[in-house]
């Protein structure tokens, strides 16, 4: 089996000898999976977007719950399997913290306020 700091390695060997990264540039373990993600995220707003033109999307809108589940669960678990805690600690205080704003009542000024400025957040 093939370690993550093997395929790494292979890949940044292989993107310097065809030429698309100079010799001086390293492309690490967090930037790869990085990239993974955003492409993922990326090709999922491409998707929704089709779908909603085509109005296919109707047909997926009562799973979309469960698709944000699928996808929070996945960056998590590849977070704590990279042992990225801090950016895992963020994340977490962040959607900690949206949750608390939209649900209290003692933070309804607030709500309206982020929901007038980032109506999709809230």
């Amino acid at each position: 089996m093939i370690g993550f700091e093997t395929m790494i390695f292979n890949y940044n060997e292989g993107m310097h000898a065809i030429g698309l990264l100079s010799k001086d540039k390293y492309i690490s373990g967090a930037m790869f999976v990085g990239n993974i993600l955003q492409s993922f995220i990326l090709t999922y707003a491409f998707f929704e977007i089709v779908l909603s033109k085509r109005q296919y999307g109707q047909i997926f809108e009562k799973y979309s719950g469960y698709l944000i589940l699928i996808f929070m669960a996945l960056l998590f678990g590849s977070m704590y399997y990279f042992r990225q805690y801090g950016a895992l600690l963020f994340f977490t205080s962040v959607i900690v913290l949206t949750l608390v704003v939209t649900v209290r009542k003692e933070f309804k000024g607030l709500s309206e306020w982020l929901d007038e400025k980032f109506g999709w957040m809230f």
